[in-house]
This record gives structure tokens, C-alpha cells and sequence, in this order.
């Protein structure tokens, strides 16, 4: 079950990563598809390279990878 405060933080983060989503910017996406592929390259990094503080990664804690990725 998701928490509202998980889904605003998760939303802040993606906010402030990718200068996509920012309300005024001059990095924006002409197309739709760009958007989405910026997107997932973002959702990969942070499940599987990311290490937070404990050294392993949420697809780690999930049991879908064994090792943090390069």
C-alpha cells in the first residue's frame, strides 16, 4: 500500500533530477516519446545504480538484483 508522503517525495525527486519536469525551464521535451524514455533511464538509474546509504539499491531490497550496477 502507497502513502500519500511517498508518492509527494518520490514526485519532488523526479522534479528535481530531471529538468524536464520543472514548471519554467529551457530543457523541455518536444516530443511526448522523449519525455517517457527520459523517464525510464531516470526509474532504471534509480533502481538499480543508485546506493543509498546502506549500500544496496531498491531492486536489491526487492530480491531482482544481487550487485549495484556500473
Amino acid at each position: 500500500m502507497y502513502e500519500t508522503t511517498d508518492v509527494e517525495n518520490y514526485n519532488g525527486i523526479l522534479r528535481e533530477r530531471i529538468g524536464r519536469l520543472v514548471r519554467k525551464t529551457k530543457c523541455f521535451s518536444k516530443r511526448r516519446w522523449m519525455l517517457k524514455c527520459s523517464l525510464q533511464l531516470f526509474q532504471f538509474y534509480w533502481n538499480f545504480i543508485n546506493g543509498f546509504k546502506r549500500r544496496s539499491s531498491p531492486a536489491m531490497l526487492e530480491g531482482l538484483a544481487d550487485h549495484l550496477w556500473t
